[in-house]
């Protein structure tokens, strides 16, 4: 076998400066073929048809369709079995088996780069709900046990996602850097559903004592910027319907920010998501819910204590710290055991 020893390569001007292998012929490689390295933000505008390239950012290979970069090898639309066959959510998975169980399935809808391995319940309410993340309320204010939920749009795997295993933890979808993913499955949903009381350890949403579902406020808009009350002058609010499903059972109007679907006591405790029954969305006092701590609670210079996190777009959030536990509908405080947050 000849052997060409060279530096470079280059095609010819008159032919767009291209190498090509002709019809017929076959390019061995022996050693390791490298493709061009981008982040997600400097990744071309536009390719050529098939044209390759590794995305560091998501450590996915992606091919330009045409239209924009796609992930490699990956089926949108399927049947979410695999990392390789994603559903765009747990209801197009329903839709196309109707008797799909409860259980892990991969999802990628458009907005995101990569897919993820997502809890889905596919029975209660209609089935189709994705759980988010949870957390759990040991005790009323601060407790070692507590472990406040997740800022939804953490962007680091700082926290666990096992929902087969979650009693007395906290937990949130796997957010794969800049994806966040739990930002991403609310703004392609259309309802979100709260579940709290008991300390399950797996299940679906009726493994809970209380159950509530409303719709997004706007789904577009969500992003779960930072809502506590040094970060939140200025953010608009919208009215929610809270429909009680289990434990309250009934119909509530409340309110929340448009952004991050939560609310904030008037001095930063607490903050967290869910809903009040003030326009002002701050400084209730035993009103409002459904209310779950999360440590979006604290803002610097609020640095002593333990338990603290700082996470992304939240400074100095304290996971032990529950005021009064998660709140219901009606003004009921201090409430303990489990709390979690399902989209559809």
């Amino acid at each position: 076998m000849s052997t060409i020893r060279v530096h470079d390569i280059e095609g010819i001007s008159t032919y767009s400066n291209t190498v090509r292998v002709p019809s017929g012929h076959t390019l061995d490689i022996d050693g390791d073929l490298r493709l061009p390295v981008y982040t997600t933000a400097t990744l071309p505008g536009s390719g050529t048809e098939g044209q390759l390239v590794y995305d560091s950012s998501t450590k996915s290979i992606k091919v330009w369709n045409g239209n924009a970069w796609a992930n490699a090898g990956i089926t949108q639309s399927g049947d979410g079995s695999s990392e390789l066959s994603p559903a765009v959510s747990a209801a197009a998975i329903l839709q196309q088996n109707p008797s799909a169980s409860t259980g892990f399935y991969w999802i990628k809808n458009e907005t995101m780069d990569v897919p993820v391995r997502v809890y889905c319940d596919m029975s209660y309410d209609g089935g189709g709900w994705m759980l988010l993340a949870y957390g759990y309320v040991y005790d009323t204010a601060t407790s070692g046990n507590n472990r406040a939920l997740p800022n939804l749009n953490c962007n680091d795997q700082t926290y666990s996602y096992n929902p087969t295993s979650r009693a007395s933890t906290h937990g949130l979808v796997p957010p794969m850097g800049e994806q966040k993913t739990a930002v991403q499955l609310t703004r392609a949903s259309t309802q979100w559903i709260m579940a709290a009381g008991s300390n399950p350890s797996t299940g679906g949403v009726d493994s809970y004592s209380y159950i509530y579902r409303f719709n997004i406020p706007s789904p577009s808009q969500t992003d779960f910027a930072n809502h506590s009350t040094d970060n939140a002058a200025g953010f608009a609010t919208s009215t929610v319907t809270i429909t009680g499903l289990k434990g309250d059972v009934g119909s509530w109007s409340r309110y929340c920010f448009t952004r991050s679907i939560g609310a904030t006591w008037s001095d930063t405790y607490p903050t967290g998501y869910g809903c009040v029954d003030g326009s002002g969305v701050r400084g209730w006092n035993a009103n409002g819910g459904p209310f779950f701590p999360s440590v979006h609670s604290g803002s610097e210079p609020r640095n002593n204590g333990t338990g603290w996190y700082a996470g992304p777009d939240v400074y100095n959030g304290r996971v032990e710290y529950t005021y009064r536990g998660w709140y219901r509908p009606q003004g009921s405080v201090n409430m303990t055991g489990q709390t979690s947050i399902w989209t559809k």
